[in-house]
């Protein structure tokens, strides 16, 4: 179990955004967009990919600065807190 005045580490705006933003949600989006349109017969699966490619990739940049921004503060508040608790002791 961590002590209390340790506070976990936090990965880099970088993974947040490209990993976790564009693969981890763009990509599925992809997908999904892909498969509602091929479903719908409107194209095949792979157009519907490559049109689909441009709203997943902005969609998962997006989500992933959103993402760090929670992150990032959520953290700050925490250490915030940890220094509270240091001060008053």
């Amino acid at each position: 179990m961590k002590p209390e005045s340790e506070l976990p580490p936090m990965r880099s705006f970088w993974y947040w955004v490209l990993f976790r933003g564009c693969v981890l949600w763009g990509v599925p989006c992809i997908l999904l967009l892909a498969a509602l349109r091929y479903a719908s017969g409107q194209t095949s699966f792979m157009a519907g990919v490559i049109d689909a490619l441009p709203v997943g990739i902005v969609g998962g940049i997006l989500y992933g600065m959103g993402a760090y921004g929670y992150k990032s503060h959520q953290a700050f508040k925490q250490k915030m807190k940890l220094r509270k608790n240091q001060n008053g002791k």
